[in-house]
C-alpha cells in the first residue's frame, strides 16, 4: 500500500475565495431556511458543528419529494464546513493535487504541524447516506487540535 501524498497548489486569493462563496452561499441559506430558519444567517451567525450536523441530519431525514438534491448539501455544507475550519484552525483555502485530480480543500503547509488537507466537499459528499448525525462533531473529536493547528 503506497502513501497517499498531495501537493498544496496555491492558496485562493480574497477574490477567488469571495467568487466560491458567491456561488455557494445560496445553497447554505436554501438548506437554513428550510431546516434552521429560526437560525439567522445574516447577521453574521456564527457557524457550528452541530448547526451543520442539524441542518445535514434534517436533510437525511426530510422524505418530501422537494427535498433539496445532494449537489446542494455538498454545496451548502461543504462550504460552511470549510468556513468554520477556518474560524477555529490554521486551514485556510487552497487548491490540492493529488493522483486523483485538483481539488478545493482547506489546507496548511508546515513542518510544524505537518502539511495537512482537509478537503470539505468530499467530506460532505461521502457521507450522503451515513446515518450518523454528528459526522461535523465527530471530526472535531478525532482530529487532533494539534494535527489542525487551532
Amino acid at each position: 500500500m503506497s502513501k497517499y501524498t498531495f501537493e498544496i497548489e496555491h492558496f485562493l486569493s480574497d477574490h477567488e475565495v469571495a467568487a466560491l462563496e458567491a456561488e455557494c452561499a445560496p445553497s447554505l441559506r436554501m438548506l437554513n431556511l428550510r431546516y434552521t430558519p429560526h437560525v439567522d444567517l445574516s447577521q453574521g451567525h456564527l457557524l457550528d458543528a452541530e448547526y451543520l450536523d442539524v441542518v445535514r441530519t434534517s436533510w437525511l431525514l426530510d422524505e418530501a419529494s422537494d427535498r433539496p438534491e445532494h449537489s446542494i448539501l455538498v454545496e451548502g455544507l461543504g462550504f460552511a464546513f470549510g468556513k468554520l475550519l477556518q474560524q477555529r484552525t490554521t486551514l485556510r483555502c487552497c487548491m490540492v493535487r493529488d493522483s486523483y485530480g485538483t481539488f478545493f480543500s482547506m489546507g496548511r503547509l508546515g513542518p510544524n504541524p505537518a502539511k495537512i488537507s482537509v478537503p470539505v466537499f468530499s467530506y460532505v459528499e461521502k457521507r450522503e447516506t451515513l446515518m450518523n448525525g454528528e459526522v461535523f462533531s465527530d471530526f472535531f473529536k478525532q482530529v487532533s487540535s494539534d494535527a489542525l493547528g487551532a
